[in-house]
């Protein structure tokens, strides 16, 4: 889908703040939404813009999430938020820097493990006393349990590492496993290094993709970071970061449940 097929589509008030730019398709990400990185707007800042048909997953409460985190934390600004009858448009501000996953130099890749590590102690002590998102279990066993019954987890991906998994499988053995208490703080909820933001000497620019923010355990962006370290630095860069955000007990069964349940999204 290129920006030229739905120009008819876009509402009026996006187009007035996106007429003439140049627009770069995005590849990172796993999602049906389309991502494009809006140059030469909005005096001359970056943007970038997302563009989705899933009517089960919107971008609203992504945009009422990094409202509410605005202050709180360096996230992206909403600078447009709208639908139509066929598609949902949500425009936001850059945040300036290389995501983790894009970093030109990985010669140094204890530093890199500590840089994630520093930036989830930094999402996990935001106050969650008022805070209306909600990721706990229940909630996302609940979504989980809806994709599977309307076939919106990808089986393929499923089987890719034991072809005897199923989606269905998975559900039972969540429910069968499921922890008895939550450390609830607030949490990223995909902390996978292309959603974090560096600078060239490793320091926190900022966190992008808020699609599943919320107050939920902190064990779920563990496990996810700890999934993407390894896919994209090396296992052995986990203890290290592990280390940094400072656990005076690793809880290894729950990092492997919120790898398991990430897996029906």
């Amino acid at each position: 889908m290129m920006i030229e097929d739905i120009r008819k589509d876009i509402p009026i008030e996006l187009w007035q703040l996106i007429d003439g730019a140049e627009f770069e398709e995005n590849q990172v990400g796993c999602s049906d939404t389309k991502v494009y990185k809006v140059s030469n707007v909005i005096k001359h800042q970056s943007s970038y813009l997302k563009i989705s048909k899933n009517k089960h997953e919107t971008f609203r409460y992504e945009v009422e999430l990094l409202k509410w985190l605005k202050g709180k934390l360096p996230v992206p600004e909403v600078l447009y938020y709208g639908n139509t009858a066929e598609y949902e448009f949500f425009l936001m501000t850059e945040v300036p820097g290389k995501d983790c996953s894009n970093i030109e130099d990985f010669s140094n890749k204890s530093r890199l493990a500590e840089a994630l590590a520093e930036g989830l102690k930094l999402i996990h002590s935001v106050d969650i006393s008022d805070c209306p998102f909600n990721q706990r279990l229940d909630f996302k066993l609940n979504n989980a349990k809806f994709n599977v019954e309307n076939g919106l987890t990808d089986e393929e991906d499923i089987k890719s590492t034991d072809p005897r998994r199923t989606g269905e499988g998975i559900l039972k053995i969540l429910y069968e496993t499921k922890p008895s208490r939550e450390d609830l703080v607030l949490t990223h909820g995909d902390y996978c290094l292309p959603n974090i933001i560096l600078n060239h000497n490793y320091e926190l620019v900022g966190f992008i993709d808020w699609g599943r923010g919320g107050v939920s355990d902190k064990y779920q962006d563990i496990g996810i970071a700890c999934r993407s370290i390894k896919h994209n630095i090396g296992e052995e860069m986990i203890p290290i970061f592990l280390e940094k955000y400072g656990l005076d007990f690793v809880d290894k069964a729950k990092i492997e449940y919120y790898i398991l349940l990430d897996e029906l999204f």
